[in-house]
């Protein structure tokens, strides 16, 4: 539960530094801290731990023991790194993609969401638009808010009311 808490926060923290938007707001949820973490989540981070540890875990193991009997040492390796490479490539495109989308709304909707509001910003978005528009953005992200240079928070779903979630939220 502490390390989803943890990974929860500094996530939260970094995406509202780095990309000045805000994945999700516990806010308005018990025992909240600075609406990053709740008591709600916190325990559903605490209940998914149990599982994997408890159930999960074990049937891993037991595949990974019985892939290292079947397969090449060295291809399982490749695989490994393949798949890290992967990930990471993964993380570097949802990144752009995301500062991007932050930019796009903000030069769309006229917010001023950067401190030095660069001039040149316009021509600096939409490098990803026609791959990540913003109902594919918004669907991946259905939480996304912006915070703006003078701290208001707006989500992006309310200026975007034309796009219809796929999922079920929690109150």
């Amino acid at each position: 539960m502490a390390i989803g808490l943890t990974v929860e926060y500094i996530a939260s923290y970094l995406g509202e530094v780095i990309f000045h938007a805000k994945w999700w707001d516990y806010s308005d949820a018990f025992l909240n801290v600075h609406g990053r973490i709740c008591l709600f989540y916190a325990v559903i981070w605490g209940l998914l731990a149990v599982i994997l540890i408890r159930y999960m875990n074990p049937k891993v193991n037991k595949l990974v023991d019985k892939t290292k009997n079947i397969a090449n040492i060295k291809l399982l390796k490749c695989l490994m790194i393949f798949v890290m490479v992967f990930m990471i490539f993964d993380s570097i495109i949802t990144a752009y993609a995301l500062k991007d989308f932050v930019g796009r709304i903000a030069s769309e909707y006229h917010l001023n969401v950067y401190e030095n509001e660069n001039k040149n910003r316009k021509e600096q978005v939409n490098q990803w638009a026609s791959f990540f528009s913003n109902e594919k953005m918004l669907k991946i992200f259905p939480n996304i808010g912006i915070t703006t240079a003078d701290g208001k928070f707006i989500y992006v779903g309310s200026i975007l009311s034309n796009v219809k979630n796929y999922y079920f939220k929690f109150e």
